[in-house]
């Protein structure tokens, strides 16, 4: 038979050679030839590439980006502009006043719950909540006696923008003044909490006579040693502001647990998931994030204002009490600051993070009580109407109609309020909302703005 051919293949350096038992040299060339046209083996592993991301690693950053957009946009679209119930009851319990900045009306949310003949107190909230945060502490002040009364500063909460777009200290102490003015508020005692320490102590150095008493609660008085905590300086970062703004503004329901674990971690021990969702909502309402961050931004650390404030207020003979809390994202230093350069005549030392007036409402109603029960009743105070009666019959003068006139406040609104009837028109996207209520006096037929109901 014919001789088999054999052909011998060895590995050699990358290539390959070869020996043949036959005489075909030809054959061996060839057959070398396809063996060395191969691909040469990799290392690397078959899902590697040499150069660049690796695509489900894009794809992965792209589809996040994408979601996380919808979630900011698109799905708060719904959400965010409606109003959470909580603050709807916050708003049906107010009403606007008109305050005026640089020759024009802006409509500023006031408050007030109480007797109309208890003494008077008006809190002060800081940044960036509003007056919804001092919902508890009213309502526990006005069953004490307390006439309370809060307000929304502009730009903040409930209330408008100001023209000039001025958030200095200096300036939001002008528009105390001013809405105290409109409120024919003579005198009262001041409560100031968070960053409305120096907007209150300005405004009581500069209008004495309106003050009776002054109760500081966790603020900043030094102010020339005061910076911005960590979470502050990341709001105020004009790149990071637009992501985290959106976030920390938001009512979408992936986002909320967020904003409440926010609270739970530094500023409330037992605020409730809905109570930091209308937070956040009045955080964001008519973008007041903005006058937020102009305020942040505006804040006076000069040596000359530390002065000012400290000489000032020691300067005046005016009762003061402190109400610090135990858990505080203000460093204590301040509250140091304060019991050693204006004494104050009680100290109480709430079991609480930064919001006393969400752990302890009771307990902060209570000591403001107590401090107020101390000093002698302010006088003039305006008091209750007894009802008048028509002579025989069942007339009550009781009118039922509809208020279509907005009730601005221009005097005091000191009659009784027999339930409000309350129109809500939602305006710019459902978000700005204005509360028409009548007033109605017993043995009166007609309500304040223009009554067409019918009289019983």
């Amino acid at each position: 038979s014919k001789p088999r051919r054999v052909v011998k293949v060895e590995r050699k350096n990358k290539g390959y050679t070869s020996s043949s038992s036959s005489s075909s040299s030809q054959d061996n060339d060839k057959i070398l030839k396809k063996l060395n046209s191969k691909p040469k083996p990799s290392n690397k592993h078959p899902n590697q590439h040499e150069e660049g991301w690796n695509p489900c690693v894009v794809m992965f950053v792209v589809t996040a980006v994408i979601l996380m957009a919808g979630m900011y946009y698109f799905g708060d679209y719904g959400s965010y502009r409606r109003m959470p119930n909580a603050v709807v009851t916050h708003l049906s319990d107010g009403t606007f006043i008109p305050v005026y900045d640089q020759g024009k009306l802006i409509k500023i949310f006031t408050k007030k719950q109480g007797p109309i003949d208890g003494e008077r107190v008006v809190l002060l909230h800081g940044v960036p909540v509003s007056s919804f945060v001092y919902r508890k502490v009213q309502k526990s002040l006005s069953n004490l006696g307390i006439n309370a009364i809060s307000f929304d500063f502009p730009g903040q909460g409930l209330s408008e923008k100001v023209v000039s777009g001025d958030y200095s200290v200096h300036n939001m102490a002008e528009f105390v003044e001013s809405i105290a003015e409109t409120l024919q508020l003579d005198s009262f005692h001041l409560v100031v909490h968070d960053v409305a320490g120096p907007i209150g102590v300005e405004f009581a150095i500069k209008y004495p006579n309106r003050v009776r008493s002054l109760t500081i609660a966790n603020t900043i008085l030094d102010v020339e040693s005061f910076y911005r905590p960590f979470p502050m300086n990341l709001l105020a970062d004009d790149l990071i502001n637009p992501i985290l703004g959106k976030i920390v503004s938001s009512t979408n329901s992936l986002l909320a647990p967020f904003n409440w674990l926010s609270f739970r971690l530094r500023g409330s021990n037992s605020i409730s998931m809905e109570e930091a969702i209308a937070h956040s909502y009045l955080i964001g309402y008519n973008d007041g994030l903005d006058s937020f961050i102009s305020f942040l931004k505006g804040f006076d650390t000069s040596s000359e204002y530390n002065k000012f404030l400290r000489e000032g207020l020691l300067a005046m003979d005016i009762p003061i009490q402190m109400i610090d809390v135990s858990d505080d994202v203000i460093p204590p230093t301040q509250a140091e600051y304060i019991i050693k350069t204006f004494k104050p005549k009680y100290h109480n030392v709430l079991d609480s993070k930064h919001f006393g007036q969400e752990d302890q409402p009771e307990e902060f109603a209570k000591h403001i009580f107590n401090f107020v029960n101390t000093l002698p009743p302010t006088p003039n105070l305006p008091k209750k109407r007894e009802p008048v009666y028509s002579h025989g019959g069942h007339d009550h003068g009781h009118s039922h109609g509809h208020s279509h006139g907005h009730e601005h406040s221009h005097g005091k609104k000191e009659e009784h309020n027999h339930g409000h009837h309350i129109h809500i028109h939602g305006l710019s996207h459902g978000k700005q909302e204005y509360k028409h209520d009548h007033v109605h006096k017993p043995g009166s037929d007609h309500s304040h703005g223009h009554s067409h109901g019918h009289h019983h």
